[in-house]
């Protein structure tokens, strides 16, 4: 009788593929981390700019720069329905703050004042704390660097 050759994985191979799928797995994780970071930013800044463009037409509309919220004291930004929420409670990545400064005399149809924007890091991590800004010239500035 003939015994039959099994052929099968040795234990040595099998931890060669192990290590290997660890030493990839460490090389993928930080990437993907940045880039979760880098979305965040993009989320931001996006968000800062809808504010910005919101105001801008409120600004035509009203001759001043509305406050954010919250709708149940109009007009905002919200009651008018220039924008959603940012600071949604599902939202949890960053808390967003305007800052309204009239100007000392209104001419029709003229200076609406000045605004700023702040976008600050919410969560865990190493960027929590830091902000994003947005001014009435829509210039962005701020602490958060995502690289």
């Amino acid at each position: 009788m003939m015994k039959k050759k099994r052929r099968a994985f040795t234990l040595v191979e099998l931890i060669i593929v192990a290590v290997l799928v660890v030493i990839l797995a460490a090389a993928a994780i930080p990437y993907g981390a940045k880039t979760l970071e880098t979305g965040k930013w993009r989320e931001a800044r996006a968000t800062l700019q809808a504010i910005y463009a919101a105001e801008g037409e409120f600004c035509l509309h009203n001759d001043r720069y509305a406050e954010l919220g919250p709708p149940s004291v109009p007009p905002t930004l919200l009651s008018e329905r220039y924008l959603k929420d940012p600071n949604d409670p599902d939202q949890k990545s960053w808390l967003y703050t305007l800052i309204v400064t009239p100007p000392a005399f209104v001419p029709p149809g003229g200076d609406c004042g000045t605004f700023e924007v702040t976008a600050t890091r919410q969560g865990t991590g190493r960027n929590v704390g830091e902000t994003v800004t947005i001014d009435q010239e829509g210039v962005l500035g701020g602490t958060f660097d995502p690289n």
